[in-house]
């Protein structure tokens, strides 16, 4: 398909919000209102997108790349706020890893046990996640985590083997979490902080922090990009030249 023009997408006039969570205060950034009119980017996924759930790990879900352009519209306006709150060292280069829609449609009975619980993307320091939220709702909104055996938030390279130590133990003495999707905390995870799903909100935290999309099964599960839970999700991963 042909790239949608960039004259598509409205000027970013968006309302942001800072939020610091946790014990650890890691600052998510809320903007609603990004675009304005999101006819574009919602027909796009319905008419040209080919889901697929391929190569997507844990995901529980379809997945289609985005347009182009729009990456490159959100990337341009984020990054340097990005580097301002999460203070990236300057001579860091921004690259997109992933851009693409998402749409959650695996039933509870078929989850994994890693897809009950919440995850974290990636160790790296200056790996961002950016989810734009499309379709008009109810659906359920993204939760923030902390871990009670560990007390980590955020998962380093240093933590790393100690989290997976105390999470692999605390299973086997308290059992796997149900086959359902996190609803908030558990006996494995505490609740930190809960931003609501609102069409045109956009979300950015790092992708060492732990966190979930608070699913509701009987509501939020669709394959069709036209009505169910789909967002925008794209992937910043900073580094030394």
């Amino acid at each position: 398909m042909a790239a949608t023009a960039q004259s598509d997408y409205a000027i970013l006039n968006a309302e942001a919000q800072i939020v610091r969570i946790g014990a650890e205060q890691t600052p998510v950034i809320v903007l609603d209102n990004v675009l304005g009119d999101l006819e574009t980017l919602k027909r796009v996924a319905c008419e040209w997108a080919p889901f697929s759930s391929e190569g997507q790990a844990g995901y529980p879900g379809v997945r289609a790349n985005l347009p182009a352009d729009y990456g490159r519209w959100v990337l341009s306006r984020l990054e340097p706020l990005i580097r301002e709150v999460y203070k990236v060292p300057e001579h860091f280069r921004g690259r997109c890893i992933h851009q693409l829609y998402s749409l959650v449609t695996t039933p509870e009975s078929e989850l994994a046990v890693l897809q009950r619980v919440p995850h974290y993307d990636t160790r790296r320091g200056f790996y961002f996640a950016i989810m734009h939220y499309l379709n008009p709702g109810p659906f359920g909104g993204t939760g923030f985590f902390r871990h009670r055996p560990t007390g980590y938030e955020r998962i380093t390279d240093e933590r790393f083997e100690h989290f997976v130590g105390e999470a692999e133990r605390h299973m086997r003495e308290h059992g796997a979490p149900p086959a359902r999707y996190c609803q908030g905390s558990d006996a494995h995870f505490e609740m930190i902080h809960e931003v609501d799903y609102r069409p045109d909100r956009l979300l950015i935290y790092p992708g060492s922090l732990f966190h979930s999309g608070l699913i509701q099964a009987d509501r939020d599960l669709s394959t069709d990009p036209a009505v169910g839970r789909l967002t925008a999700n794209l992937f910043l991963d900073f580094d030394a030249p």
